[in-house]
């Protein structure tokens, strides 16, 4: 079966998703679906990195932990999360998340991720994260 992007036909289409290397910060993000009713990404952070603390004005997630064990920070407060904890974070909340022991995978689910909508504490993240060191849609799928 061909794997085609959507833009490709108006028939149903099989994807894959949109995979986005962020080197610098330790992680792969697979964004699933972001369309204008929600959003669903797939998070690799690896073990000892850290997404940096940032909010979104727009956007309200809820974080699922598959595997590894994850450092949560909420408007500073830490939160140590196991596999199949579940987390809410509401708009304008300060966050940041380090894997542990190990890689973590991290599922998000949340209204639509609009650009321009990520606010970091410090303006060198702003960079960091968005230095992409890849995107692409043809890769193996790494579960």
């Amino acid at each position: 079966m061909k794997i085609r992007s959507p833009k490709d036909t108006k028939d149903p289409a099989v994807t894959r998703p949109l995979k986005i290397e962020h080197r610098e910060i330790g992680c792969t993000q697979f964004e699933v679906v972001n369309n204008s009713e929600y959003c669903g990404k797939i998070f690799i952070q690896r073990q000892g990195t850290t997404t940096p603390a940032h909010s979104h004005n727009n956007k309200h997630e809820t974080f699922l932990i598959w595997s590894g064990r994850v450092r949560m920070v909420i408007d500073g407060q830490p939160i140590d999360m196991k596999p199949g904890d579940v987390l809410s974070v509401e708009r304008g909340t300060v966050h940041e998340f380090t894997a542990l022991e190990s890689d973590a995978v991290l599922f998000e689910f949340s209204t639509p991720s609009l650009p321009k909508d990520s606010y970091f504490s410090r303006d060198d993240d702003w960079e960091r994260v968005n230095r992409r060191s890849g995107v692409t849609r043809d890769y193996e799928w790494p579960f």
